[in-house]
């Protein structure tokens, strides 16, 4: 870093997250600078500051710095970096840029939420205590965006998500296990679990998991937006008969050779 005497307009910073320009030098307290952005996403950043802030051991911050695992960035606004809100942001962002999660290996962020700022004033107004942000509900999409996403109550999260990681033998269909020469269901009731055909066990998981969820619903209709409630309803006519389906329609075809 140049001595303040040293500095002159023109002159180019080199930092982690790009060259910072100085426009214009009037005291060590006051320095014009602009922070250039080249990957073609987050824009160029004007500020003003001192020398201090200039000094690469300090890490001057720019909010278009994306220093959230390589992708996130701050951005421009008035939402604060903590609470709940930041954390479900940064969970979203470690979600898809890690490698502690298998099983989001092909998910993303869409570029307007790589930025803080309007992650936030998507979820201000929809955000509720104990909330979890939720993209498999409202769409099959692998991208997290406004369009795909809501905010879920943890019971009706960790039930969903059960569905995508319960069954480990790929060779049965969802929700159906086998016991010796039985299948069982993953819902235990006082009416049994075990049945003797697979098509049994399969129809009754259905129904069960439709009681189940129909009751989550009622439980947090207070929170849950009108779409999150009717896809929540419609969860096992939309995404779990049609997983079925398929899995029979693939099994006969398998055996019809």
């Amino acid at each position: 870093m140049p001595r303040p005497s040293l500095i002159k307009t023109g002159d180019i910073i080199e930092t982690k997250y790009g060259p910072i320009e100085i426009l214009r030098f009037v005291s060590h307290k006051e320095i014009h600078v602009v922070c250039h952005k080249n990957d073609g996403r987050a824009k160029d950043y004007y500020c003003i500051v001192n020398n201090y802030n200039l000094n690469p051991e300090r890490n001057f911050r720019c909010p278009y710095d994306r220093r959230y695992y390589g992708i996130g960035y701050i951005g421009e606004g008035v939402h604060p970096t903590r609470g709940p809100i930041f954390n479900a942001w940064c969970n979203m962002l470690k979600r898809c840029y890690t490698n502690s999660e298998r099983n989001y290996s092909d998910v993303f962020v869409c570029d307007d939420w790589q930025c803080f700022q309007n992650f936030a004033t998507w979820a201000s107004d929809k955000h509720f205590k104990d909330a979890n942000l939720d993209k498999d509900l409202l769409t099959d999409s692998r991208e997290y965006s406004p369009s795909s996403c809501c905010f879920l109550p943890k019971e009706i999260n960790t039930s969903l998500a059960l569905e995508r990681k319960r069954n480990k033998d790929n060779s049965l269909p969802l929700g159906v296990y086998k016991s010796k020469k039985k299948y069982r269901v993953g819902i235990r009731t006082k009416d049994g679990d075990s049945f003797g055909t697979m098509e049994e066990a399969m129809d009754e998981y259905c129904k069960r998991k439709q009681i189940n969820l129909e009751k989550l619903a009622e439980k947090y209709d207070d929170v849950l937006s009108e779409k999150s409630k009717m896809r929540l309803v419609n969860y096992v006519k939309e995404r779990i008969k049609p997983r079925h389906i398929k899995y029979l329609n693939e099994k006969r075809g398998t055996n019809g050779k």
